[in-house]
């Protein structure tokens, strides 16, 4: 509907007031004819608080591959690139680590602990602990995603983690499975511990030391978390 509306002072009235006291009026079963205000809604992701583990840090290396690997090194910088990717699609990111410098003492039980408090203190919405496997048989490769058995949330997250890995890296697949691990079952957040590949294994070490991969994967995981939040 468009109204023509004369400017021209009225006795007693201003041209503006007139103008409010004309739209004040409109017959009120006419309004629906009137343009509906578009309601936008905040994106989830930009509510969402994740909180990613490297894996091992400090005092404890963690494994070490056949051309000398050191997990814990690789676990932060894909746990970095990791944040970074999900920091620019709007999620809130906190790292348990964010260099070689921890802040629990070297035991390992109280490091545990101090990771999963970082995630509960932070009210988290997601827990990925970053890790690389190790095996006695060289030939043994893949990647595997670890959840707590009680956490249906949490198997679905792993779930769709390990699919995109999968599917991304062509990396092979090992599956999404319950695990035991002491930050599954102490985070309150739904969590997940993923086994990115194995250093005992000499390609996939080496893939494992690639920048490219290591983008490809990080990419991959993220992905998993879209996933997760946009279905």
């Amino acid at each position: 509907m468009i109204f023509s509306i004369s400017i021209a002072t009225i006795k007693g009235t201003t041209p503006l007031s007139y103008i409010t006291s004309l739209i004040q009026n409109i017959d009120k079963s006419k309004s629906n004819n009137l343009p509906k205000t578009i309601k936008l809604e905040a994106n989830p992701k930009q509510l969402k608080t994740i909180v990613i583990d490297p894996g091992h840090g400090g005092y404890d290396p963690g494994s070490i591959g056949v051309k000398g690997t050191i997990e814990k090194n690789t676990t932060l910088s894909i746990s970095l690139k990791l944040g970074a990717i999900l920091e620019k699609k709007g999620f809130n990111i906190i790292y348990t680590r964010e260099s070689d410098n921890v802040t629990w003492p070297s035991d390992n039980k109280k490091d545990l602990a101090a990771r999963a408090d970082i995630a509960n203190e932070a009210s988290a919405d997601i827990f990925i602990s970053i890790h690389l496997n190790t095996f006695h048989m060289e030939e043994v490769r893949g990647t595997e995603t670890y959840y707590n058995k009680v956490s249906t949330e949490g198997k679905e997250i792993a779930e769709l983690i390990q699919n995109q890995i999968v599917k991304e890296v062509k990396s092979n697949d090992r599956g999404a499975q319950p695990g035991s691990f002491s930050v599954l079952r102490k985070v309150t957040a739904p969590a997940v511990l993923i086994e990115l590949g194995y250093i005992s294994n000499k390609s996939e070490e080496s893939l494992l030391n690639s920048i490219s991969y290591q983008n490809k994967m990080s990419q991959a995981i993220a992905n998993g978390v879209y996933s997760y939040f946009n279905q």
